[in-house]
């Protein structure tokens, strides 16, 4: 779940540690963002970073935003990027 994720950010070593086998992830990722409530520019930030990194394997995929995060990431750019919105229904 990405909120367990933005959770973890706040101690930059066990983030690293922690996100380290979605950065190397083979293929696809996709989080679960259907409990995430609140995401700031440091969030939009990982995601950016976590596309940049699997962008020659893979899609970066987000599941389930509410109306209002998923607007969020529309704004930030996020689809532009190549990272898949996608409807919780849509998995």
């Amino acid at each position: 779940k990405a909120q367990e994720l933005f959770d973890l950010m706040e101690d930059d070593e066990k983030a690293d540690v922690a996100l380290s086998p979605l950065f190397e992830a083979p293929g696809d990722v996709t989080l679960d963002v259907t409990d995430l409530t609140f995401i700031d520019s440091s969030g939009i930030r990982l995601f950016v970073r976590l596309e940049r990194a699997i962008r020659d394997r893979g899609v970066l995929h987000l599941r389930g935003p509410s109306p209002h995060i998923a607007r969020v990431f529309e704004v930030a750019g996020l689809p532009d990027l190549g990272i898949v919105i996608e409807d919780a229904r849509d998995g």
